[in-house]
């Protein structure tokens, strides 16, 4: 299900409503106590809304933290992988 939802949420029909409907998605998950949430179009394993704030807040930081942000995506995408043994 996690996989249907980050497709969709990547989709590029679906970009113009990605931040409205990752929010909806993010209080559906809390709402029922999934231990998951969406970030930057990715669902990770992380519940603590100061995680998720501090996350965002770090990627949406401005270029001259880029190697930071670059950082931090790329281990946003390895937290998101459910494949990993």
């Amino acid at each position: 299900m996690y996989d249907t939802v980050e497709y969709l949420i990547g989709n590029e029909n679906v970009a113009r409503y990605k931040i409205p409907l990752s929010n909806a998605l993010n209080e559906v998950f809390a709402k029922h106590r999934a231990a998951y949430r969406l970030i930057d179009g990715l669902v990770v394993d992380i519940t603590s809304e100061q995680e998720i704030d501090s996350i965002q807040n770090a990627l949406d930081s401005p270029d001259k933290f880029a190697p930071v942000s670059e950082h931090l995506a790329k281990a946003l995408r390895l937290m998101s992988d459910r494949q990993v043994n």
